[in-house]
């Protein structure tokens, strides 16, 4: 028995070792071509910058502003010659295939594109589904999982051009919906989108990979932006339907576990673009990665439950969320 126990160890240190070792392992991607969306702010700007200078990669980064496109001219990027940004709306077709007769002049001759990433995203409104009217519902699957799917598809051509390589970015909640927002259910669509197409377009020389980060500090969890729209939402809502929902106790204990979701935002914002830049660069990429421990140790392990048994968790700690502070006591007037 101790001869199996060894050996079973030694299996599991070699296997750790030799995927150390194979982590580490990154093409020489110099002078290739890649496109990001949603370059204005966040992980968008912070991978132009990170791939331009880190590994030398001609960027074209595209904004959805011109305030967006300025910043990388104001910070010099545009003086390398490695960063390009270009204007473009992802929930607009036309602006997208504008786009991609731009990308065109830039590319040599003969030359396709190594990477895609579909970083553009929105929260949109924070509240219950029967909460939100559907242009919100619609606008936030727009942005965060048509755009995606019409810009795989736009570049698409160029793309298997140079056998490359497409990243999407999800979310921890696109595996394990633990929050009531239409976020979470467009970056599922995200999953399954990705997953659809990764068997396909590896036979043709194009691999698929998803980031599936936890919270990060950006302007996607700003507290003040949540907040303001939590209560927007929750105040458009007649008195009956608040009354049903439970009252101003339920809104307040809402906010309270909004904020301590925020609060737990990382600002170690690498572990975002260290991924990203592993899944365009590395010899052997992932086909997913959990960037942030949240994903890693809480959504990704309750997502390979029994539904019963994640949602017996789910709502043991919302109950505990939910608890009755004498704060949150509503007096009868």
């Amino acid at each position: 028995m101790v001869h199996w126990v060894v050996l079973v160890a030694v299996v599991i240190v070699i296997a750790i070792l030799v995927q150390a070792v194979m982590d580490r392992q990154f093409l020489n991607v110099s002078g290739r071509y890649v496109l990001i969306t949603g370059c204005d702010t966040g992980f968008g700007y912070l991978l132009a910058r990170t791939l331009s200078h880190k590994r030398k990669l001609n960027v074209i980064a595209t904004c959805l502003t011109k305030a967006g496109m300025q910043k990388f001219q104001e910070n010099g990027d545009g003086a390398i010659g490695r960063i390009t940004p270009i204007q473009m709306d992802v929930t607009n077709s036309e602006s997208i295939h504008q786009a991609l007769a731009k990308v065109k002049q830039i590319l040599p001759e003969n030359t396709g594109l190594w990477g895609l990433i579909n970083n553009a995203g929105i929260n949109g409104p924070i509240g219950c589904y029967d909460w939100l009217k559907r242009d919100e519902i619609t606008r936030v699957l727009e942005v965060n999982l048509v755009g995606s799917i019409e810009v795989a598809n736009v570049f698409f051509p160029l793309i298997r051009k140079a056998q490359g390589r497409i990243v999407n970015m999800s979310s921890m909640v696109g595996i394990f919906p633990t929050v009531s927002m239409v976020y979470a259910l467009s970056k599922a669509g995200v999953e399954a989108f990705s997953d659809n197409i990764r068997v396909v377009m590896k036979n043709l020389g194009v691999s698929v990979h998803i980031l599936e980060p936890a919270a990060f500090k950006t302007n996607l969890t700003n507290p003040e932006v949540a907040e303001e729209s939590l209560r927007m939402v929750w105040d458009r809502l007649s008195e009956e339907e608040k009354t049903a929902a439970g009252g101003e106790v339920v809104y307040r204990t809402m906010q309270r576990g909004l904020r301590g979701t925020l609060s737990r935002a990382s600002p170690n914002l690498h572990l975002v673009t260290d991924a990203a830049e592993h899944a365009l660069c590395a010899r052997w990429p992932w086909r997913r990665y959990l960037p942030g421990a949240e994903a890693k140790f809480f959504c990704k392990p309750m997502s390979m439950l029994p539904a019963f048994l994640a949602d017996y968790i789910i709502l043991w700690i919302k109950a505990g969320i939910m608890r009755v502070r004498p704060e949150d006591t509503v007096e009868d007037e």
